[in-house]
């Protein structure tokens, strides 16, 4: 983007900003916004989660309408029921018509829903206005955004520190009488790492450096009496990317007393699940 600097004078920065909420004005060589083209773009923004959480960074996918023969950024706004809002960008190279991204949640803001399934469609996210690299003198976009609503859940696993790298695994289910534990089991069936806190979340960090590289099994129990419940197993992986797994626990499973849904494969800081 180029800038004109004129000595003793006004710096004028050329740069196209629109947006869907406010009536911003790109200005073309002459500076009079009443010459200026109206064009309409068309943007949808998706994602691949069903849940998110507070501070948690959410995946995005954003569509234009239309392609550009320069980069585009789009800035992406998620926005709480509350009223905190968050932004982020997400860049689409020129002649493609979309891009991915992510946008960070607004923090957390001291309440809980008390629920399995969190704040239903707790934030909107939405498409605010594009950035073009390379103006296109004259005209001025204005940003028809289609967007979505998302649950947000009391608690997500975070990214753990760098000082103990790992599958961040955060257990949640919906009968709150139960009493589960969760495992990760080695391919010999002996303990790698326990979540037995007797809580309402059972959480452990699956290290980087405290496991070899190999297949683990997740392994859940009950303890004591219990009924059947969904399960959802959360994994934030050491790329920040959130895995979710939706789970029953079914009365066949309590009268075995657990159940193995999956394999946790690690190679070096990459893990991956595959459900048995």
């Amino acid at each position: 983007m180029k800038k004109i600097l004129i000595q003793f004078s006004l710096v004028i920065t050329l740069t196209l900003l629109v947006s869907c909420e406010f009536d911003d004005i790109g200005f073309n060589d002459n500076g009079n916004p009443n010459t200026l083209n109206q064009s309409s773009v068309e943007v949808t923004v998706t994602t691949s989660s069903s849940y998110s959480g507070e501070s948690d960074k959410l995946p995005v996918q954003v569509t234009l309408g239309q392609t550009f023969n320069t980069d585009v950024d789009v800035e992406v706004e998620a926005v709480m029921k509350n009223g905190d809002y968050a932004l982020g960008t997400v860049t689409i190279t020129s002649g493609e018509s979309s891009g991915t991204g992510t946008v960070t949640l607004p923090g957390d803001d001291g309440y809980n829903s008390g629920n399995f399934n969190g704040f239903a469609d707790y934030c909107g996210v939405d498409a605010t206005g594009i950035v073009l690299t390379e103006v296109v003198k004259g005209t001025h976009y204005n940003v028809n955004s289609t967007g979505f609503k998302i649950n947000v859940l009391d608690k997500v696993p975070l990214k753990s520190d760098y000082d103990d790298l790992g599958l961040n695994i955060l257990t949640d289910w919906q009968e709150q009488s139960n009493d589960l534990d969760v495992y990760v089991l080695t391919s010999s069936f002996s303990i790698a790492e326990s979540a037995t806190s007797g809580t309402r979340y059972e959480q452990d960090n699956f290290g980087v450096d405290e496991h070899p590289d190999g297949n683990y099994y997740l392994y859940i129990e009950h303890y004591g009496d219990a009924v059947p419940t969904a399960i959802r197993v959360m994994m934030r992986d050491p790329q920040e990317k959130l895995h979710i797994v939706e789970l029953e626990y079914t009365q066949d499973d309590i009268d075995g007393g657990y159940i193995l849904p999956g394999i946790i494969n690690k190679s070096g800081k990459t893990f991956t699940y595959t459900p048995l």
